[in-house]
């Protein structure tokens, strides 16, 4: 599996591909939504983890010219750091990015399959 975190701060995005990494996981790392961008344009990613409030450009215009040009991995929206009360969440843990992440994959490669899947949502 190949992952792309897209996260403008370095230390969270290190942060998740570590674990990402540990559990075998391919992973590259943008810092802004342009680098996002030309970082799928040549590759499939089998997911794109991609924090909304982004620099140069906004994850919401990230994801919609992803999904315009057809882009074929699965993208999973980060929730959003800039509120103080979701930087704690458990749910934007770097553990619960990678569950989350992993669990994105196998739905899509499911889906691109055109089998069935028992997996819960990539969400929780």
């Amino acid at each position: 599996m190949r992952v792309l975190v897209v996260e403008d701060h370095a230390r969270l995005a290190e942060t998740i591909a570590t674990v990402l990494r540990r559990d075998g996981i391919a992973v590259d790392v943008a810092f802004d939504g342009r680098e996002a961008l030309a970082r799928t344009a040549p590759t499939t990613y089998d997911v794109v983890v991609l924090d909304r409030d982004l620099p140069l450009v906004h994850g919401d215009e990230v994801c919609r010219t992803l999904a315009a040009g057809g882009y074929p991995g699965a993208v999973l929206m980060a929730p959003t750091t800039t509120c103080p009360s979701r930087s704690r969440s458990p749910s934007s843990s770097p553990a619960s990015m990678r569950s989350r992440a992993v669990r994105a994959a196998r739905v899509h490669r499911c889906s691109s399959r055109g089998t069935s899947c028992s997996t819960r949502r990539a969400g929780g």
